[in-house]
């Protein structure tokens, strides 16, 4: 058995409006309280927890493992969106997204 073709398994695109307006009132919650986070120095806990809830850390995972199946381009998009109203908490997501598309294109198994 040969192993899977990466491009049958890795994220190329969904309706970015669609997938858009799932997060969109999101982005307005996380908006709230911005400015106070930013003058007092606070960390972004309950934002986070937002985003986390609502399944944004999945945008990249294929629609049939339980994510949007974005493509990069839209994935970036999408984070233009949220930095929009707090560019901390996109930069936050740095690491988590690098980790997802690591998962990605690593290795072909179940541990995936």
């Amino acid at each position: 058995m040969g192993s899977p073709n990466i491009q049958d398994e890795i994220s190329t695109g969904a309706d970015y409006e669609k997938v858009a307006k799932k997060y969109r009132p999101v982005f307005q919650a996380t908006a709230e309280g911005e400015l106070e986070r930013e003058k007092s120095r606070l960390l972004p806990f309950e934002a986070i927890d937002l985003l986390k809830k609502s399944g944004f850390g999945a945008l990249r995972v294929p629609v049939k493992y339980g994510g949007d199946g974005v493509s990069i381009p839209q994935l970036f998009q999408l984070l233009i969106e949220l930095a929009a109203v707090d560019s901390n908490i996109s930069q936050a997501l740095r690491g988590h997204y690098a980790f997802v598309e690591d998962r990605l294109i690593a290795h072909r198994d179940e541990s995936q």
